[in-house]
């Protein structure tokens, strides 16, 4: 009669088996999470760009491109009294850009 406590060799390797999968699928998501997590790192700090340069356009508005900031391109475009900052960069092979919007104080 065969002993009926324990696992065998071949439970043994499944459950193994099965494990390593589970392992190998956790550490292909890594890496996409670091990109994802440099492309919301690079949106932050080109809202801040955007943000600060709008901040000072309000109060005295000077269109054109402006000096860049960093790795970010920053344009400025008035209208009447209305204010865009425009900032951009490239990011993994493709152009991003984020804008602000405001009003000339007065």
């Amino acid at each position: 009669m065969r002993n009926k406590g324990g696992f065998s060799l071949i439970e043994s390797m499944v459950s193994v088996f099965i494990s390593s999968l589970f392992v190998l699928g956790a550490a292909s998501a890594l890496p996409v999470a670091a990109v994802g997590e440099k492309k919301m790192e690079h949106r932050l700090e080109a809202r801040q760009v955007a943000q600060q340069v709008l901040q000072s356009q309000l109060v005295e508005p000077q269109p054109g491109v402006q000096p860049a900031v960093d790795k970010y391109r920053v344009t400025v475009s008035v209208r009447q009294t209305d204010v865009v900052v425009q900032v951009s960069w490239q990011e993994f092979g493709t152009n991003q850009t984020i804008l602000a919007e405001g009003r000339v104080l007065q």
